[in-house]
């Protein structure tokens, strides 16, 4: 039983629907959730082979551009990072490069403010879980 119909006890009629936009509102999010999971999942695989295409210059340059691992699959930003700050978010499998503005505030928060990218941390649940299961380097 979804939260919404146990937290609305509600058995008239009107209650009843209340309680089914409720469920469907918390499926919309579920699957909203996860297609922002999956796209940002996708730029991040991405990320990791653009790495390894710029190991032979990061010698030289100390930075690389990648992809905005934001949730819009339609995004081709790209974003100067340095080598070192591209593996520490790489230590942790919830964390994602973003272009400024390009968070998605209802699944993930922002951990980390630089003035070409934010890092963002996938909120625990579904969002999480995606991060994790598809995480290239575990």
């Amino acid at each position: 039983m979804c939260c919404c119909v146990s937290e609305a006890m509600d058995t008239s009629c009107h209650g009843r629907r209340l309680a089914k936009h409720a469920c469907r509102y918390h499926s919309f999010m579920d699957k909203r959730g996860a297609l922002v999971g999956q796209n940002e999942a996708l730029f991040r695989n991405v990320n990791e082979r653009i790495e390894q295409l710029n190991e032979s210059f990061a010698p030289v340059t100390n930075t690389f551009e990648v992809m905005c691992e934001c949730g819009d699959s339609g995004c081709v930003t790209q974003i100067p990072i340095a080598t070192d700050a591209y593996e520490r978010v790489r230590t942790d499998a919830t964390l994602f490069i973003v272009a400024p503005g390009h968070e998605a505030s209802e699944i993930e928060d922002i951990v980390d403010t630089q003035s070409a990218y934010h890092i963002v941390r996938k909120r625990a649940g579904l969002p999480a879980r995606i991060a994790e299961k598809t995480d290239p380097r575990s």
